[in-house]
C-alpha cells in the first residue's frame, strides 16, 4: 500500500507541475479540475499496474525501468485518449512525451529514495539490536 502510495503522489505532483510550468509557456493547456482529476486517476492506475508487475521479478534493473516506463506511455495513452486529453493517433502518442519522460524519472527517482531510506532505517535497527 505504501508503494502505491508513494508511486501516486510523486507522479501525480510531478505531472500537474510540469503541465503548470509547460501552460505558462502555452506548451501545454492550463491546469484545470477536469486535467487535475485525470491526472490522479492515471498516477493510480500506473501506480496499481507498477505494483502488479513487479511480481513478474525480473534480473535486470534495464528491463524493469523499461516496463515501467512501457506501462506509463499506456496507462495515459489509452486513458488520455479515453477522457479526450489526447487524440488516439500516432501524434497523440508522441505528445505525451514532454510530460511523460520527466515525470516519470522523478518519480523513479523519489520512489528509489523512498526505498532507500527504508531499507537502511531496517538495517540500522537490526545492527542494533545484534
Amino acid at each position: 500500500m505504501k508503494k502505491i502510495l508513494t508511486i501516486t503522489c510523486g507522479s501525480f505532483t510531478s505531472v500537474i507541475i510540469l503541465f503548470a510550468l509547460l501552460s505558462r509557456c502555452n506548451l501545454a493547456p492550463a491546469v484545470t479540475n477536469g486535467i487535475t482529476f485525470q491526472v490522479f486517476f492515471m498516477s493510480v492506475s500506473i501506480a496499481l499496474i507498477m505494483t502488479l508487475a513487479e511480481h513478474l521479478n525480473y534480473e535486470s534493473i534495464v528491463i524493469d525501468v523499461m516496463i515501467k516506463v512501457l506501462i506509463c506511455y499506456l496507462v495515459v495513452f489509452f486513458e488520455g485518449a479515453l477522457f479526450g486529453m489526447i487524440s488516439f493517433s500516432w501524434h497523440g502518442f508522441w505528445e505525451i512525451t514532454p510530460v511523460l519522460v520527466p515525470a516519470f524519472l522523478i518519480t523513479y527517482l523519489f520512489h528509489y529514495l523512498t526505498c532507500v531510506e527504508c531499507a537502511s532505517y531496517i538495517n540500522h535497527i537490526i545492527h542494533h539490536k545484534k
